[in-house]
């Protein structure tokens, strides 16, 4: 445990024929994961399996893309390529 940042980076070829990478990232180090993965392309695109610990977020899944699979696929960016319509909002608060 510990090494995913220094996999991540040295995944640059991989990374590059990548569409989709999910990695799990405790609240202590989920900056640092994501950083990787922008500097390696990617963009965030959600954040799923919310973990808490006694009350407290402790890890998340992130889900990113790469820009190029998102280029090809409008529906990966809404605010982009589509007019907003207040029915179409989400709130998982209610």
């Amino acid at each position: 445990m510990g090494g995913e940042i220094e996999v991540l980076r040295g995944a640059t070829r991989t990374l590059a024929d990548t569409s989709c990478v999910v990695i799990e990232a405790p609240m202590h180090v989920l900056a640092d994961r994501l950083g990787v993965l922008l500097q390696a392309g990617f963009a965030l695109w959600d954040i799923v399996d919310l973990c808490y610990y006694h009350g407290n977020l402790s890890q998340v899944d992130l889900v990113c893309v790469s820009y190029a699979f998102r280029a090809n696929l409008p529906d990966l960016r809404p605010w982009e390529t589509k007019e907003f319509r207040w029915d179409a909002w989400q709130s998982l608060m209610g």
